[in-house]
Parts: C-alpha cells; sequence; structure tokens
C-alpha cells in the first residue's frame, strides 16, 4: 500500500487511506493492509470522497472515450481528404482515355465528400 510521491516531493503515503506512511507498521494491519482505512471506511468518512474521486474518475473515463473516437474520426477524415485528391487525378488521367469516366467522375468524387463530411 505504500506510494512515494515524485521527486522533489518524495512524500510516503498509504494508497488506501492517503495518510502518511510514517503512521502505518504493524499496528495498522502491516505494509500490505490499511486497518485504517477499513476502520474509516466502517465509519463512513471516505464515503463523500470516494463518491466524488469514482465521479472524477468516471467522467475522465468518459471524456477520454469520446477524445479517443474523435481523434480517430479526425485521422480517417484526414486520410479521406488525400484519398480523394489522389482519386480526382487519377480519374483525370483515365477519362483522357474513356469519355464515359468524365461522367462518373463528377458522382464519385460527389459521394466521397459527403462521405467524408458525415
Amino acid at each position: 500500500m505504500h506510494i512515494t510521491c515524485t521527486p522533489p516531493c518524495k512524500f510516503e503515503f498509504c494508497w488506501l487511506c492517503l495518510g502518511a506512511w510514517s503512521e502505518h507498521g504493524e499496528r495498522t494491519g502491516g505494509f500490505y493492509a490499511c486497518n485504517l482505512y477499513e476502520t474509516a471506511k466502517q465509519e463512513e468518512v471516505y464515503d463523500e470522497a470516494e463518491k466524488r474521486r469514482e465521479m472524477a474518475k468516471n467522467s475522465l473515463e468518459r471524456y477520454t472515450h469520446y477524445y479517443e473516437r474523435w481523434v480517430t474520426n479526425q485521422s480517417s477524415r484526414q486520410k479521406a481528404l488525400a484519398y480523394l485528391q489522389q482519386m480526382t487525378v487519377h480519374l483525370e488521367k483515365l477519362s483522357d482515355i474513356v469519355i464515359w469516366v468524365v461522367l462518373a467522375s463528377g458522382f464519385w468524387c460527389f459521394w466521397w465528400v459527403e462521405v467524408v463530411m458525415i
């Protein structure tokens, strides 16, 4: 249950009860258990703080979930726009060879832009 804060702080504390590590030892259940936390939890000392911590954690997880999807969507959109550039170049080259491609190229470019903008 022992945590040490990163330098320059280097404060040592119990990650369960968030109390100073110097207060922990055999009398608090040893170094792998925290009786201070269990006792305080039974007395409902941590209920409000735990609820706030849990709400903050859920909020952060929700934000991260949607942010990752937004970033992925933006990346896909950028790739699709790059493919649109390539497609128009290839369709122009192909339209020199086959006349019906001129008519179809407008449709395909319009369709591609619609897909990218969704």
